[in-house]
């Protein structure tokens, strides 16, 4: 019964962020005005990217003894996310 509680709860915890990144990312906006939805696809991955090295790094910090590889897989991680960011603003 727990464990069906657990999972649950990570189910809504994950729908939920799927949701506040979906909305973040301006989901409405091509939905309002007939533009094409791509970018906004391309924004709500590139947010749980971010979302993956954010949570690798924190991994980093609570870890014993994992703390370097994850530590630079996350900043890694981080950093691709700011070069598709980049990409996708057409800085670069």
């Amino acid at each position: 019964m727990i464990e069906l509680g657990r999972r649950s709860f990570a189910a809504v915890k994950y729908a939920y962020i799927t949701g506040f990144f979906a909305l973040l990312s301006g989901v409405f906006y091509p939905l309002i005005t007939g533009t094409p939805i791509g970018p906004t696809i391309v924004g709500i991955l590139v947010l749980f990217l971010g979302l993956i090295g954010a949570y690798t790094v924190y991994r980093a910090a609570v870890s014993a003894k994992y703390t370097a590889p994850l530590l630079a897989t996350g900043m890694a991680i981080i950093a691709i996310t700011l070069v598709l960011i980049l990409l996708v603003a057409r800085t670069i």
